[in-house]
Formats: C-alpha cells, sequence, structure tokens
C-alpha cells in the first residue's frame, strides 16, 4: 500500500540548525498548523517533544487539543470561538473587535500589523486592546507580528523590524503605565529568522524550515536543510511491454523498446497530481510515471516492490514559488507578461500580488466542504474515471460554491450534459455560469 515515511534523524537535524540560529532549543517554536504543513500533526508534534522543543504554534483549537499534552505553551493563531481552554493555550487576538468575543481569564497573544495587512490590531490601537482586554482579566503574555517579503530581496524586511521595534517600545510603555508584566515578543518566521544575524526575540515560529524548505529561490544563503516527508508506492502488478505497446488510459505512452512496466498503488485520487500530462515525472530513482496518472495507480519502468515516488516535496513546492521557463510561457501575451511577472535569470516569476492571493492545499472534492463565494472553478481532466453519480454531486458542490454570475472551466472531455439540471448556464464551451 502507498504509504508517507518521515525521516526523524532529518527532521532533529532541521531542528539542530534551527536551534543553532535561535541560540537555545527553548527559543524555538514550531508551527505545527494545517496538519503540520501536510507532515502529520501528532506525528510531528511527538518528535518536536522527543528533541525538546516546549512551543507550538497551531491554527485552530482542535489542532491544540491534540497536541495539548506534549507541548508547555501553544499559541493558537485563528481560533474566533474559545469553547474549551488550557492553561497551555494562548490565543491570538487579531483585531480590537475580536476581544469582546473572548471569556476571562484566559492568555492571549497581541498580533500586531506591522504592514502585511491582513489581519493585527494596528500599533496606535496598542493601549486600547491592552485596556480592552485587562477589563476581562486576559492576561497578555505575547505580541507578534508576521513578516512579508523576509524570503524577498527587498528592503521590506527591515521596514517592518523597525517597525516592530517601536512596537515593542510601545508595548513596554503600556505595561509600564498599566502595571502589567512585559509580554513575549515574537516575530520571525522561518526565511525572517535566518536573516536574522543575533537573533534577541523571546523565540521564533519555525515552519518551513522544520520540514526542510526555504523558499529564496537562491537569493540568501540560508542553511541546508533536509526534507522530511517522502511517498513510497507498492507494486500492484508487473508486465513485459512489447516495443509499440502503449500503457493506460488514452495509450499516451508508447513502448519504444521491449521494458518491464509495474503498476503501483498511487494515483491523483491520493493527492499525487497528474504531474506528467506533458513532461513525464521523474522518480528520485530515476523511473519514469508512463502514460496518465489514474486515479488509484500509475505505471513505471520498473518492477521494485516498493518505489520512493518523490522524497523532496520541493519538487510540488515549486509551484508555489510562481516561477515558469520561457518556454512555459509563450503563450502569454506581452500585456499580461509585464503587468504580472518579473524577469528572473531568463525565466518568469509571477507578482507577489498575484502569490499572495493564492493558497494550496490538499483538497478531497468528494468528501471535504467547499469555501463558498467563488468568481471562477476549474477542474480540468480529473472527472473524467468518476461515475455518472460522483460526477453531478461534485457539480452541484461546484454550483453552490460559486457566486452568482460564477463560472465553472472544465476539460474537452468532461463536458456537462445535465447542467441545466444543475442549475448552470451554458457560456462557452466547456464554461458554466451560475446565473446571477
Amino acid at each position: 500500500m502507498a504509504k508517507i515515511l518521515l525521516n526523524k534523524e532529518n527532521l532533529f537535524h532541521n531542528f539542530r540548525v534551527i536551534s543553532e540560529q535561535t541560540g537555545s532549543v527553548e527559543k524555538v517554536a514550531v508551527v505545527l498548523k494545517d496538519n503540520a504543513y501536510g507532515h502529520g500533526l501528532f506525528e510531528i508534534a511527538t518528535m518536536a517533544k522527543e528533541f525538546g522543543i516546549k512551543k507550538a504554534v497551531v491554527k485552530s483549537l482542535d489542532e491544540a487539543l491534540i497536541i495539548e499534552k506534549l507541548f508547555d505553551d501553544i499559541v493558537i493563531l485563528a481560533q474566533k470561538d474559545v469553547h474549551t481552554y488550557s492553561h497551555t493555550f494562548h490565543i491570538a487576538v487579531n483585531s480590537l473587535d475580536a476581544i469582546k468575543n473572548l471569556p476571562e481569564n484566559i492568555k492571549v497573544h497581541i498580533k500586531v500589523d506591522t504592514g502585511m495587512h491582513r489581519n493585527g490590531v494596528m500599533p496606535s490601537e496598542l493601549e486600547e486592546a491592552f485596556l480592552g482586554l485587562s477589563k476581562k482579566n486576559i492576561r497578555i503574555t505575547g505580541v507578534f507580528t508576521h513578516h512579508r517579503s523576509a524570503d524577498e530581496l527587498s528592503t521590506d524586511f527591515y521596514w517592518q523590524k523597525s517597525v516592530f521595534t517601536r512596537v515593542k517600545e510601545d508595548v513596554k510603555k503600556i505595561c509600564e503605565k498599566l502595571l502589567l508584566p512585559i509580554p513575549a515578543f515574537h516575530s520571525c518566521n522561518s526565511a525572517a529568522l535566518f536573516r536574522t544575524s543575533n537573533f534577541d526575540e523571546d523565540f521564533a515560529r519555525v515552519g518551513i524550515a522544520t520540514y526542510g524548505y526555504l523558499d529564496n529561490a537562491g537569493i540568501f544563503k540560508f542553511p541546508k536543510l533536509k526534507p522530511v516527508m517522502s511517498l513510497w508506492a507498492s507494486r500492484l502488478a508487473t508486465r513485459d511491454l512489447k516495443k509499440g505497446q502503449s500503457v493506460g488510459y488514452g495509450g499516451t505512452f508508447t513502448a519504444d523498446k521491449d521494458m518491464t512496466v509495474s503498476t503501483y498503488d498511487l494515483g491523483y485520487g491520493d493527492g499525487f497530481l497528474r504531474l506528467n500530462e506533458r513532461n513525464s515525472y521523474t522518480t528520485p530513482k530515476g523511473y519514469k510515471v508512463l502514460g496518465r496518472v489514474s486515479m488509484d495507480n500509475l505505471s513505471l519502468n520498473t518492477k521494485d516492490e516498493d518505489v520512493c515516488i518523490f522524497d523532496n516535496v520541493e519538487i510540488l513546492a515549486k509551484a508555489k514559488m510562481g516561477m515558469y521557463s520561457s518556454n512555459e510561457f509563450k503563450n502569454i501575451s506581452q500585456h499580461r507578461a509585464q503587468k504580472h511577472f518579473q524577469v528572473r535569470d531568463g525565466k518568469y516569476l509571477v507578482s507577489e500580488d498575484i502569490k499572495n492571493c493564492v493558497e494550496f492545499k490538499r483538497h478531497n472534492l468528494l468528501l471535504d466542504p467547499f469555501e463558498k463565494g467563488f468568481d471562477l472553478i476549474l477542474c480540468r481532466n480529473v472527472v473524467i474515471y468518476f461515475t455518472d453519480e460522483a460526477k453531478f454531486e461534485l457539480y452541484k458542490r461546484f454550483f453552490d460554491a460559486l457566486k452568482p454570475g460564477g463560472v465553472l472551466f472544465v476539460g474537452g472531455t468532461e463536458a456537462i450534459l445535465n447542467f441545466r439540471e444543475i442549475g448552470f448556464e451554458s457560456y462557452l464551451p466547456f464554461f458554466y455560469r451560475k446565473p446571477l
């Protein structure tokens, strides 16, 4: 069966590098949000505790409850309703409005907006926030911010650092005025930590570096980290393919010589996207994915019992970088290229304005809940192997997820014959619109 393996030795290597940068393991807070970046929340948390890390950062209360007994302090970044509480939990306050919904006698970290402009109280609102929290007997245990451009070669990083330096001074004055203890200060994510020569904050929130990845496109001399995750597949069947014979749906791969081909138990239904629609994906050991990736299997030119499909998720993370070769870019108009991309080392890098609007997530189309209010949904070359019942259910979910006037775009072989029954109207070939 297909499986994900975690390399504890590599994880501990990364923790040692991070601890050297912070000056102490006591100053490391491991970021475990979104199932530890897909690596397994409880598994990574358990190993982090074994290494000696005592602080963690999660997204939700549900995540915090899973690892509650493993850490001394857990910062919860995005919890609106605190229905269960523990002395180890520190709830992030992301706006003044959030204060009125917090229960009394809890611990919080105040998020300060120093320029990212997603959330957080403004520096000018700090005293009001302190007063509002104090009236509810809420203990302010931390003040923090988030760097928007620590992984880019720009002055933004140093500008935000200077803003947060002023914030820290203001907080100290407020605490002195209100006779409150000075909270812990933290601002560094992974990239910010390794761009800081003399780390002097109370702790750093280290996410992507924990798992072995720092996305900086070679701009900075970041330390050598090691990937923690690898994906393996098990052999289902083997056959000898003759020259001229094809394999898989559509016969998109044809053997140019006699060869051994095996089928392995991994497909796009497991989250392994059809990466080889244009160029064949090659495993770390040099085996090529032959033809189309099916929902629950793929073909490789080997008969190994178990095969490592990838041991470096940076291959998949390159999508997040948004960098494209000139060949990939040949059909993009000059106007769009100049408007939305920068040219770097002969490659096209998508602008930060667009990257900041993109969230990469694994999503089970048939089981996971959908968000609402989409303008456009693109689902191409995915549902051709779904049953008619599954297609109908999925298209209904797409319809509900779109805002009025929103558009669904499907593949050339995936025309929706019963689109009117679902509620869609025909817009263009393979485009279906939710009526206004």
